[in-house]
C-alpha cells in the first residue's frame, strides 16, 4: 500500500490535501515534457547547497532594506521631524540587530541576600513593653464634675504589663450593661498572651456593693464609683472594699483600705491617646482588725472623658495577688 494525496475542494472553493491510504490504480496521464527522462531520477528535494545559498540572499536583503529605510529618511525634510527621527531610529535598531551576536545569557547568583536586621523597633513593637518610672506634663484641671459612673454600654480595654521586665502580658476588657433595677454592671474578661480567655461578672457599679469584695486586682474598675466629683490635687481620698482572704479562722473583719492622694492634674499619655488625667496616689493596705497584713504602693490616673481610670502602677505583694508589679495602660475604649 502507497500513501497518496488526494486533492479535495473544502468549502470557500480552496484546495486541501488529505492523506489517506489508497490502493494503487492505472498511471495518471503526464504530459511528455514533465516526464523524467529514462535513467535519470526524479528530484527527492532541494539541493542544501541552494537553500543556504538562498538564506544569505534573504539576510543580505533585509539588511539592504534597512540601509535604504535609513537613506530615505536621511534626505527628509527636518519639518515633522519627530516622526522622521522615530522611523530613523527603528532603522539603526534593525540593523544593530543583524550585526551583532546573539546575547550570552547570565546566570543568576546562586547565594541568596542576607536580610537586614532592624535596627528600631517597629511601632507595634515599641507598644509591647512599659515604663514605671514615666512622668507626665501637667495639665489644666476641667470644670467640676470632673468624675461620673460609668454609662451603660459602653466598654474599656487595657494592656496589662508585668513586671520586672514589664513586658506586655495580655490585655483587661470590660463592659458595662443594665443590671439590678436600673442599676449598673460590669463584666469583664483577662486574655493572657498566649493563653486562654476567661471572664465572669465584675459586679455593681456603686460604693459599698457586696460584689466588690472579690474583685481584687481588676477592681479598680469601680474606683470612680469611690470617687467624689471634683478631684482637687492636695485632697485626701479613703474608701474601703472587703477582702476575701487572709486567715477566715481569725474570724475578724478583713478590708483593703485605700489611702490616697491627689497629686495634680497631668496630661497621659497612653495607646488610647492623650488625656487629661487627675494623678492620685498612695497605698494599698491588706487589713485584719488594725494589723496591716500586706501593703502595696499605688498610683493611677483618672481621665473624664474616658469616664474612668486610664492607667494604674501596682509595687508590692499582696495575698490576693500573685504579680507584684504591674501596670495598666488603656489601650481602646467607647464610651456613649
Amino acid at each position: 500500500m502507497a500513501g497518496t494525496a488526494e486533492r479535495r475542494p473544502t468549502r470557500t472553493g480552496c484546495a486541501a490535501y488529505d492523506f489517506r491510504m489508497q490502493s494503487p490504480g492505472p498511471k495518471p496521464n503526464v504530459p511528455a515534457a514533465l516526464e523524467p527522462a529514462p535513467g535519470v531520477p526524479a528530484p527527492s528535494g532541494l539541493d542544501p547547497m541552494a537553500l543556504g545559498f538562498l538564506v544569505i540572499v534573504a539576510l543580505l536583503f533585509l539588511a539592504g532594506v534597512a540601509l535604504g529605510v535609513r537613506a530615505l529618511l536621511e534626505h527628509q525634510p527636518q519639518a515633522g521631524g519627530s516622526s522622521a527621527g522615530g522611523a530613523r531610529q527603528a532603522a539603526d535598531r534593525l540593523i544593530e540587530k543583524l550585526r551583532a551576536p546573539a546575547p550570552v545569557p547570565v546566570p543568576a547568583p546562586k547565594t541568596k541576600p542576607q536580610a537586614q536586621a532592624l535596627t528600631q523597633p517597629s511601632p507595634a513593637n515599641a507598644m509591647n513593653a512599659a515604663d514605671p518610672k514615666r512622668s507626665f506634663a501637667a495639665a489644666v484641671a476641667p470644670a467640676a464634675p470632673q468624675v461620673r459612673l460609668p454609662p451603660v454600654g459602653a466598654n474599656w480595654t487595657y494592656d496589662v504589663y508585668f513586671g520586672p521586665d514589664w513586658n506586655k502580658a495580655g490585655q483587661l476588657a470590660y463592659q458595662t450593661q443594665p443590671q439590678e433595677k436600673d442599676k449598673v454592671g460590669a463584666s469583664m474578661a483577662w486574655m493572657p498572651r498566649g493563653g486562654k480567655t476567661s471572664s465572669w461578672v465584675l459586679g455593681i457599679v456603686l460604693p459599698d456593693h457586696p460584689t466588690h469584695a472579690n474583685t481584687r486586682f481588676p477592681g479598680f474598675f469601680m474606683h470612680p464609683a469611690y470617687f467624689p466629683q471634683a478631684l482637687v490635687p492636695g485632697s485626701r481620698l479613703l474608701w474601703e472594699i472587703p477582702w476575701q482572704g487572709g486567715d477566715a479562722k481569725m474570724g475578724v473583719a478583713r478590708a483593703r483600705r485605700y489611702d490616697m492622694k491627689v497629686i495634680a492634674w497631668e496630661r497621659v499619655s497612653v495607646a488610647a491617646g492623650e488625656f487629661d488625667a487627675a494623678h492620685l496616689a498612695g497605698a494599698l493596705r491588706y487589713m485584719e482588725g488594725e494589723n496591716v497584713k500586706a501593703e502595696v504602693r499605688y498610683s493611677l490616673w483618672y481621665a473624664p472623658r474616658a469616664k474612668q481610670v486610664v492607667r494604674v502602677l501596682w509595687e508590692g505583694r499582696a495575698p490576693d495577688e500573685g504579680q507584684s508589679e504591674i501596670i495598666v495602660e488603656l489601650a481602646s475604649f467607647r464610651v456613649p
